[in-house]
């Protein structure tokens, strides 16, 4: 084990930015806390992010970007930024920052301009593992093991664990909304950046299928600042009256949400990416990023033509122009509007088929999917 890090006795932790991100590092996060276990680790990161570990987290203080005025990931800050930060630095005292490459610019700028001693996930054991054709997953093991130095073990399928309390919130949340067939089934449209999402129209499509295919309400969930995207699809369904529209919450009780949902047909984000971190399997659509990194174990992707798309990358986490511009730069349509309807409802029905099979015989309180279903 690395001795910078077998010695420390106070860590900083930088942890990435977006939800599906910090998702799939959990495995990473727990075994450098099992490996440190008389460590004080605090974790750095975004808000929205950090909810994830909020409450029952494994680490000793959550500290907020937003609360030193972070507000873009590539931005150099200001120098009042860089001097606030600098003094919370010092008067913190960590022994070690763990993953500064992951934090700010301006945040990373500051950490490593104080010459503070720093282990970095090893990036060319990152790529040479996506470029074998490993996953996202097996690839970050690789850059935990060579870069941290300590043992990563076990497979590697984030599990995101949630209390009693929090079980039964998420059941109450949907019930009182009328929420209660089974196998019940969400949907959401968001996506972290427009090129990544599926046409509205098709969702829309597949949204009225499920509600054709199974007696219910259907819950789709929404992100913050989604009022005009939420009034759209809601004006392209024809059954939109038996939508329940769920609206931003906490994570955590998001998470709880989707405990008690058998399937999520989703976009790739970090609803996704929350949805098989509590058990339940999501019909998850792809364009311009690559399941092959990024998909969930026990999770189904739908892709369209992707040899067609100039910013697919196979072998690095980093993501293209369109992804990050929110605009697709092919002279026709999209790599997300050319996947098909018929593509996502075949996988759908696959999966509701074999649902509706197993809750045809399943008792209360058994086990269903490999989750512990709460009554």
């Amino acid at each position: 084990m690395d001795p910078t890090l077998s010695h420390a006795r106070k860590i900083l932790l930088c942890a990435r930015r977006g939800i599906g991100d910090l998702i799939m590092e959990i495995p990473l996060m727990q075994a450098l806390r099992k490996a440190i276990p008389y460590a004080h680790v605090s974790v750095l990161g975004a808000r929205p992010a950090l909810q994830v570990l909020e409450n029952h987290s494994p680490f000793d203080q959550l500290f907020y970007l937003e609360d030193f005025g972070v507000t873009d990931w590539a931005d150099a800050g200001t120098e009042a930024l860089a001097s606030r930060f600098g003094r919370w630095l010092d008067d913190q005292r960590f022994d070690v920052v763990v993953d500064a490459l992951q934090a700010p610019m301006a945040i990373r700028d500051s950490i490593y301009g104080r010459q503070m001693p720093v282990r970095d996930l090893d990036q060319e054991a990152i790529r040479g593992m996506l470029r074998c054709g490993k996953s996202g997953l097996d690839a970050l093991r690789a850059g935990a093991i060579d870069g941290w130095g300590i043992p990563v073990e076990g497979v590697l399928a984030p599990r995101l664990k949630l209390d009693r309390d929090e079980l039964e919130a998420g059941r109450r949340y949907l019930e009182e909304r009328g929420v209660c067939q089974r196998p019940r089934v969400a949907v959401s449209p968001i996506a972290s950046s427009e090129a990544k999402r599926w046409p509205l129209a098709h969702v829309a499509a597949a949204a009225d299928y499920l509600l054709d295919s199974h007696r219910g309400r259907l819950p789709i969930f929404f992100g913050p600042d989604d009022q005009a995207l939420r009034d759209e699809l809601l004006c392209l369904m024809r059954r939109a009256d038996d939508v329940v529209p769920i609206e931003a919450q906490h994570l955590r009780l998001t998470a709880a949400m989707l405990v008690h949902c058998d399937l999520l047909l989703a976009n790739d984000t970090g609803l996704m990416h929350l949805s098989a971190a509590v058990g339940t399997p999501v019909v998850a659509i792809f364009g311009p990023t690559s399941p092959g990194i990024y998909l969930p174990p026990n999770c189904v992707s739908v892709s369209g033509n992707r040899t067609a798309c100039p910013h697919a990358s196979r072998d690095s986490f980093s993501q293209g122009s369109c992804v990050q511009s929110g605009h697709c730069s092919r002279p026709t349509a999209s790599c997300m509007a050319r996947i098909p309807l018929a593509a996502v409802l075949a996988a759908l029905h696959t999966h509701l088929e074999r649902e509706t099979a197993v809750f045809a015989t399943v008792e209360t309180g058994t086990i269903v999917n490999g989750k512990t279903e709460i009554h």
